[in-house]
């Protein structure tokens, strides 16, 4: 047998063996297959949800309208679309803005049950229905969710840079319409009324920013909510002492804040410390209409040691306008524990509230901030 016989009797042998070995992997393989087979489970394919979808950014847990649009629901306040938006103003009456309130607060995660008529208003229609949590329901179509949701970010949190963009633009313009939509939105977020028991403080960035801008741009209406904010914000008091220089406000601003502020604590110290004058009921015969403290001495004494332990003395001073409404809507006067009469707390009531709007009136002149009145003479 030579080279070439002898390479040929090797391929063929070769290409047996390999041959049996397929064979028996392929037995094998089959073999493997079948007890694999016994341990598949099939999973059925996990069903999309019908019906609309919810909002992730505006859906109110408090809301009492649901909006629709495109196949997602809005939880919207009524009152504020009837306000602001005369297409809901004319589909709705104050009586059954009143009626959608008690039913949000009862409502439940039922699906909605469309049932009402159409009423078509231009190129928009509405769906007007109740759902099965009795809340007010409508479908806004010709709209798409992008639009609706860019439109609910300027109603519902309308921001300030972009307004103060708008109001420098249309300044430079001198476009009228612009300026009004962009001192509004100023406005909304800096109003002239002063400030309840609102514990968070607003941006202190945003807030010496406005006042900048106010100084600028003439819009001296928002100036004293900011300077408020400012005043009652621990941090800026820090930047003073720590880094100056990024306080951009200037030194005459800085020269009022401080007076102001020392103003303030003075005024607040005061009221605080002041005791009720014993009234009628406090000389009544019988005891439990009294105070527990009849002499004039106990009675300062008692009074002052309550805010004084409780830490209501240095807390209000740092923020006297909002703590006020925190004393006044707190257990002290809604839940008293019997030492001081009635009569003798709504008189200190009446003399607090009263301190917070004399207080509010008094920036404007320690500020050196022009009135509305004193604005539209100038123009």
């Amino acid at each position: 047998m030579n080279v070439l016989e002898m390479a040929d009797d090797l391929k063929l042998k070769t290409a047996a063996g390999g041959s049996k070995g397929t064979h028996s992997e392929n037995q094998a393989s089959e073999g493997s297959s079948q007890k694999r087979a016994k341990i598949v489970v099939e999973i059925p394919l996990k069903r999309q949800p019908s019906g609309p979808r919810r909002s992730s950014q505006f859906y109110y847990s408090d809301g009492n309208i649901i909006v629709v649009v495109g196949g997602v629901e809005f939880n919207l306040h009524l009152s504020r679309l009837i306000k602001h938006c005369d297409l809901f103003s004319d589909l709705y009456r104050s009586d059954q803005v009143q009626e959608a309130e008690q039913n949000a607060a009862k409502a439940s995660d039922a699906d909605g049950i469309r049932s009402s008529h159409l009423i078509s208003n231009g190129p928009v229609e509405q769906e007007k229905a109740v759902d099965s949590a009795k809340r007010l329901r409508y479908e806004l179509k010709d709209i798409t969710v992008g639009d609706f949701t860019t439109f609910l970010c300027a109603f519902e949190t309308p921001l300030q840079n972009e307004a103060i963009s708008l109001l420098r633009v249309a300044t430079k313009l001198r476009c009228g319409t612009v300026q009004k939509v962009a001192k509004h939105r100023l406005r909304t977020l800096w109003p002239l009324t002063a400030p309840g028991n609102v514990r968070k403080k607003k941006n202190l960035h945003e807030a010496t920013t406005i006042i900048v801008i106010a100084r600028e741009l003439d819009l001296p209406e928002v100036l004293k909510r900011a300077f408020y904010e400012v005043i009652r914000n621990p941090s800026f008091w820090d930047l003073l002492v720590t880094k100056r220089a990024n306080v951009k406000l200037s030194d005459a601003d800085v020269l009022n804040l401080y007076h102001v502020r020392h103003v303030l604590q003075q005024e607040w110290r005061a009221l605080v410390l002041t005791p009720p004058s014993p009234g009628s009921a406090c000389l009544a015969p019988q005891e439990k209409l009294r105070c527990s403290n009849a002499s004039r001495a106990r009675r300062a004494g008692h009074w002052r040691s309550h805010f004084v332990e409780t830490g209501d003395l240095e807390k209000g001073a740092a923020d006297p306008v909002c703590y006020v409404d925190a004393i006044l809507e707190g257990p002290f006067f809604k839940k008293p524990d019997g030492t001081w009469c009635s009569e003798c707390l709504a008189e200190r009531k009446a003399a607090w509230e009263g301190a917070k709007v004399r207080w509010w009136g008094l920036l404007d002149r320690l500020l050196n901030i022009r009135t509305e009145a004193e604005a539209d003479a100038a123009q």
